[in-house]
């Protein structure tokens, strides 16, 4: 059985998470389309209990990784700035750790994302956890993998305090923007392998912040 894994995030860490998957969605990098994604590094506070049935993670804050090579459908890593950021960050503020990270999936418009429930992780980016030694090294073999997923809407509508889709997945809107969290975590089993969380079914629980989208209330950013 897997551990059940608590997951708080806090205010900082989702409005770092919001800018910058925003930001890469609307405006690209300069050198790309709009659509790009996103990635960043998670540092925060993980505490054990119940013989390690039971995981509660803090998630505080976050790095964007400027050295990532981003695209429309993938986004690639440079580890050595996960070590660099996180050598800084172990003498900065010794009380926390390096948990894990967050990318972003941007998509056109609502019917993509729920035609292909673009708010769940792919198997490449499974993939990608699962092999990421130097993550799981670092976040003590208890690392987290948060996906933030953007879209446009066609229409503004009225959202209170956006709303849990799944234990792991909560959705909110900002303006015409609509935005998915999902969280995946990973532990060792009793022969050492590697696992992960589900898409569905997880036996992560997310403790989300909530908040009022008003109707018709869209943003304004000079376009």
């Amino acid at each position: 059985m897997p551990p059940n894994f608590h997951v708080k995030i806090s205010d900082r860490l989702l409005e770092q998470m919001t800018l910058a998957t925003a930001e890469a969605y609307v405006l690209g990098d300069g050198n790309h389309d709009i659509g790009l994604e996103t990635l960043g590094y998670i540092w925060g506070h993980r505490i054990i209990r119940d013989e390690g049935n039971e995981i509660f993670f803090h998630l505080d804050r976050a790095s964007i990784s400027i050295s990532a090579i981003r695209n429309q459908d993938w986004v690639q890593p440079n580890q050595t700035a996960l070590h660099l950021k996180n050598a800084i960050v172990t003498r900065w503020a010794p009380e926390v750790t390096l948990l894990g990270d967050f990318h972003s999936h941007p998509y056109s418009d609502f019917a993509t994302v729920q035609a292909i429930q673009g708010w769940q992780f792919s198997d490449s980016d499974i993939q990608y956890f699962l092999e990421n030694n130097d993550t799981w090294e670092l976040a003590e073999n208890n690392p987290i993998m948060v996906a933030m997923t953007i879209c446009k809407m066609g229409a503004v509508h009225g959202n209170v305090f956006g709303d849990m889709q799944q234990s792991n997945v909560f959705r909110f809107d900002i303006g015409e923007f609509r935005f998915w969290i999902n969280v995946i975590a990973g532990w060792l089993d009793n022969k050492g392998a590697r696992q992960h969380t589900p898409n569905i079914h997880s036996s992560v629980f997310l403790d989300m912040i909530k908040f009022f989208n008003e109707a018709g209330d869209r943003l304004e950013f000079g376009q």
